[in-house]
């Protein structure tokens, strides 16, 4: 493909996600509030339309292993009473691939946690923790609450969509829905932006798994300075946001990793918008 053909399909792109964003999208949903039930009943409609081509990636919870088949049918039956009921900006095949890398490497280790950078209303919260619960984990969840953060210039000459303001949650929201669908009981919320939070404090147990969700470079960043000084050597970091394209370039990018003296991780492309980065080791 053509670079002008490349950057005309990009401008499409841009164009046609901003209309549906701002017209079709956020009018059936208010995400800088607790939404009306009812705006809120529109939103989750759409998500349940989307499970006719998405859902069907469910099918390898079936076939996780290290699970007794009743706990495969229960975190199946899990997933979907999540995705009938609560927004979320990522896909079953996406959460589905995070289980079985999780049951691949097995039981937590002593002291060993499961970190969610970026998590709106908790949808994938709720089924990250019904995942790490069975199989020994903690979780810690980080957010700002109050939406994307505005990008940079160096992100915005690079192109792309522009995601600032979206996703915005009360917190209240997130704690509500683990309540109601997750296990509440191996959760900690950390509210504020990255850049407060794990880029000035990281995380002093050991990360055996990340899954970072926040749409920008600079907070993928941010959530890497949290993550990467107490990194297990067999861990995993899954990026949902590997089609952004500055986020892309700054897990590329060398300079992004040679300050943690672990070497450059080997990424892989997984599916939809999902990314694993692993060290050797």
């Amino acid at each position: 493909m053509s670079s002008a053909n490349h950057m005309n399909e990009s401008t499409l792109y841009r164009l046609v996600r901003t209309i549906y964003v701002k017209w079709i999208r956020w009018r059936s949903f208010d995400a800088d509030q607790v939404a009306d039930p009812i705006l809120l009943r529109d939103w989750v409609r759409q998500q349940r339309l989307k499970l006719l081509w998405f859902g069907w990636s469910y099918w390898r919870v079936l076939f996780t292993r290290g699970l007794p088949i009743i706990d495969r049918i229960q975190l199946l039956y899990k997933f979907f009473r999540i995705d009938w009921s609560v927004p979320s900006a990522h896909r079953p095949g996406e959460s589905t691939a995070v289980l079985w890398e999780i049951a691949r490497k097995g039981a937590a280790r002593p002291g060993e946690v499961f970190i969610e950078a970026g998590c709106w209303r908790g949808g994938s919260s709720a089924k990250f923790s019904q995942i790490c619960d069975k199989y020994g984990y903690q979780m810690y969840i980080f957010d700002s609450f109050e939406g994307v953060e505005p990008l940079t210039k160096e992100e915005l000459a690079k192109g792309g969509h522009d995601y600032s303001g979206e996703y915005a949650s009360p917190e209240q929201v997130l704690q509500e829905n683990i309540a109601k669908y997750g296990r509440p009981d191996i959760c900690s919320i950390f509210k504020g932006w990255f850049s407060e939070t794990l880029a000035r404090t990281p995380v002093k147990e050991v990360v055996r798994f990340a899954f970072i969700d926040c749409d920008t470079a600079k907070g993928t960043k941010e959530v890497l300075a949290g993550i990467m000084p107490n990194l297990a050597t067999d861990a995993v970091i899954f990026s949902q946001d590997y089609h952004i394209r500055p986020v892309r370039e700054a897990l590329h990018d060398p300079d992004t990793w040679n300050a943690f003296d672990r070497g450059i991780p080997q990424i892989h492309f997984v599916q939809d918008h999902l990314a694993a980065i692993q060290f050797d080791g």
